[in-house]
C-alpha cells in the first residue's frame, strides 16, 4: 500500500494536473449549477457563511475526484496497454471496407429495433409539423397558437432541404394512402443514414490502427445508449444533420492525419464538397462550422488551396446567393 501511494504522488505534474482538474470540475458543478437552475448565485448569501459552506462543499467533492484522476493519470497507460492486447469477439472484426461497414450498420439496426417499434411511425414534434404544413400548402406555422397561417409558403425558418426531404416522404405516404406511412419511411431513412454513419466511425478507427476493443466499445455506445437510438426516430432536422456533421469531422481528421495529402484524390474532394454543402443546408449554423474550419485548413495546408476553394465556394454560394 505504501508503495502504491508513493508511486501515485511521485509525479509532480500528474498531481498538479489531477488537482487542477478536480477543483475546476467541482467548482463548476457547485457554483454554476445554481445559475442554470435559478439564473442566480444569490442563494449562496441566504445562509450564514453561505459562500464559505459552498466552498467547503466544492473541496469535499474535489477530494475523491482528485484521487480518481490521480490513479487514472498514473496507471491509465498500463491499463490501456493491457486493454489494447485484449481481443474479445474474435469472429467480429472491423476493417476499412464496405462489407465491414454494412455488417456493423446491421448490428446497430438490430439493437435499435426495439426503439423503431416503440416510436412507430416516428416522433413528429412542432418543428417538423411546421415543415409539413409548408409542404402541404398551408403556409407557415405558429406553434404558440397551434394553427396554420396562410401568409407564407416554404420558409427558410427551417432548412429548406430538410423540409423538402421530410415533406417528400410525407406526400409519398399520403399518395399511398397513409400519412403515417410517409412519416415512418422518413424515420427509417434517417435511422439507416445514422446507422451507416456510426458504422463508418467504428470502422474508421481501424484505419487509425485503433485497438479492436476500443472499436467494440464505440460500437456498444452507439448500439446501447438510448438517446442515440430513440433520436433516430425523431424527425427533427438535428437528427439528420448529426450524421452529416460526423462525416464532415472524419474528412477533416483525414486531412490533418495525411497533412493534406488526402486532397489529391478527386473522390475525397468530392466527398468534402458534398459534406460542406449539406452541413448548412440541413442546419443553418453548419455554415459557420464549414467556413471557420475551412479557413483554418486553407491557411495550414495552403498548398491545396484549389481544393479548399471548391469545398468552401459551394456552401457559401448556395446559402448566401442561390
Amino acid at each position: 500500500m505504501k508503495k502504491i501511494i508513493k508511486t501515485l504522488f511521485s509525479g509532480g505534474q500528474q498531481v498538479a494536473a489531477a488537482a487542477l482538474l478536480a477543483l475546476l470540475f467541482s467548482a463548476t458543478t457547485i457554483f454554476i449549477s445554481p445559475i442554470y437552475l435559478n439564473t442566480s448565485l444569490d442563494w449562496h448569501l441566504w445562509l450564514p457563511n453561505g459562500w464559505l459552506m459552498t466552498s467547503a462543499q466544492a473541496l469535499l467533492w474535489a477530494l475523491p475526484l482528485f484521487l480518481l484522476l490521480l490513479v487514472a493519470l498514473t496507471y491509465g497507460g498500463v491499463f490501456l496497454r493491457w486493454l489494447a492486447r485484449f481481443n474479445p469477439l474474435k469472429k467480429l472484426s472491423f476493417s476499412w471496407s464496405k462489407r465491414s461497414v454494412l455488417i456493423t450498420a446491421a448490428i446497430l439496426l438490430i439493437f435499435w429495433l426495439p426503439w423503431i417499434i416503440i416510436y412507430y411511425p416516428g416522433s413528429t414534434p412542432y418543428d417538423p409539423v411546421a415543415q409539413i404544413y409548408q409542404i402541404h400548402g398551408s403556409g407557415a406555422f405558429r406553434p404558440e397558437i397551434w394553427e396554420p397561417t396562410v401568409d407564407g409558403w416554404i420558409s427558410n425558418s427551417h432548412p429548406i432541404l430538410h423540409t423538402l426531404i421530410l415533406g417528400g416522404f410525407f406526400e409519398l405516404g399520403n399518395a399511398l394512402g397513409s400519412q403515417n406511412l410517409g412519416i415512418f419511411m422518413y424515420s427509417l431513412f434517417q435511422t439507416l443514414v445514422r446507422a451507416i454513419t456510426f458504422a463508418v466511425v467504428c470502422c474508421y478507427l481501424m484505419r487509425l490502427r485503433t485497438p479492436k476493443v476500443f472499436c467494440l466499445l464505440t460500437l456498444a455506445f452507439f448500439a446501447l445508449f438510448p438517446a442515440i437510438a430513440s433520436s433516430s426516430m425523431v424527425t427533427f432536422k438535428d437528427h439528420l444533420f448529426s450524421p452529416v456533421s460526423v462525416i464532415y469531422a472524419l474528412l477533416v481528421i483525414e486531412i490533418v492525419r495525411t497533412r493534406g495529402a488526402a486532397l489529391k484524390s478527386k473522390r475525397f474532394v468530392g466527398a468534402l464538397a458534398t459534406a460542406s454543402l449539406l452541413m448548412p443546408l440541413l442546419k443553418h449554423p453548419g455554415i459557420y462550422i464549414v467556413v471557420a474550419s475551412g479557413i483554418c485548413l486553407l491557411v495550414i495546408y495552403r498548398r491545396y488551396w484549389k481544393q479548399f476553394l471548391i469545398s468552401l465556394s459551394l456552401p457559401i454560394g448556395f446559402v448566401y446567393i442561390i
